[in-house]
């Protein structure tokens, strides 16, 4: 600004100077000793002569913007489908792992079709049926605990985050069912037999479709429990 303020005074003083001398020239002369801008810089007529170039005292500095984005929940595990296998009547956990929650919540659906029905939401269960509660283990598992597995729980689980956009982790589970057979001492397939009173009867049971062996087996005769009843001899193999 000081630059253009200079150039300005000296157009000024040379036009005054040349009306006052009669002068037509339009070259621009150095002022004469004794004249105001003697108290200029040195190179002050070499500056002049410069093509102007003018920086504003106020020019602003450019600054680059930098986003730090928020960590974004993801789950533990590697995988967003899961089959969970319980058999009848037991007890099973549907694990959903996340990392990273920042505050975001945590709910177990239940899928119908189209339909989605709220079991838990964060650590409250929603649910009528009290089989079902939401147990967290630090540091990240938000385990639905479904207990005396029926049939009717068979089918799709959602663990569902709150984040935008939300996190689905698919859990199908499948109630597998015992079959049980009686077979005779033959080991053929028994729905009736017939055998003379006083008679020894020899019958196997043999289960099958069981996630794990059962180290106890009850034997029955209509209501009454066999396994236990002092007045039949019964033997177990």
């Amino acid at each position: 600004m000081r630059s253009r303020l200079f150039w300005i005074l000296a157009i000024i003083y040379s036009s005054l100077h040349h009306i006052g001398s009669g002068s037509t020239s339009t070259t621009l002369k150095r002022p004469r000793a004794g004249d105001p801008f003697d108290t200029f810089p040195k190179n002050f007529w070499q500056e002049f002569s410069s093509p102007f170039t003018d920086t504003p005292e106020d020019e602003e500095l450019e600054v680059t913007e930098t986003t730090t984005h928020e960590p974004f929940p993801f789950f533990a595990d590697p995988y967003t489908t899961l089959n969970i296998s319980t058999q009848l009547s037991s007890s099973v956990y549907l694990h959903c792992r996340v990392n990273d929650l920042q505050g975001k919540t945590v709910s177990w659906m239940r899928r119908r079709g189209d339909d989605l029905t709220l079991i838990t939401f964060g650590q409250h269960t929603y649910s009528g049926d009290s089989r079902y509660s939401l147990e967290f283990e630090e540091p990240n598992d938000w385990k639905l605990l479904i207990q005396f597995a029926n049939e009717r729980d068979e089918g799709p689980y959602e663990c569902q985050v709150s984040s935008h956009p939300p996190l689905v982790l698919l859990v199908y589970l499948t109630i597998i069912v015992p079959h049980v057979e009686i077979l005779d001492e033959r080991g053929s397939a028994t729905p009736e037999k017939y055998y003379k009173a006083g008679s020894t009867i020899e019958l196997q049971c043999v289960i099958s479709k069981i996630p794990h062996p059962s180290s106890y087996i009850t034997w029955r005769h209509g209501p009454r429990l066999l396994n236990y009843d002092t007045s039949t001899l019964l033997e177990l193999i």
